[in-house]
């Protein structure tokens, strides 16, 4: 019986999804789901962004001083 109740509801659920209207609002949220990756995304680029910039002064900062190592072992 409760097999049948399933099946039933698959059924009407597949109807459903006929209506023009119904699956316009499925493509909808289907594109507002991708929307919302797309800006989980961008906002994980952004903190590599900010981490490569904090990675790339750090090396600079590093850089200057084996620069300027070699002037204070002369001094």
């Amino acid at each position: 019986m409760f097999l049948l109740f399933l099946h039933q509801l698959h059924l009407l659920l597949l109807n459903l999804l006929q209506l023009p209207m119904l699956r316009l609002l499925c493509k909808f949220s289907m594109l507002n789901l991708f929307s919302m990756c797309l800006l989980h995304l961008s906002s994980h680029s952004w903190h590599l962004l900010n981490l490569s910039m904090c990675v790339c002064s750090h090396s600079r900062l590093i850089s200057n001083l084996l620069n300027i190592s070699p002037i204070l072992r002369f001094i």
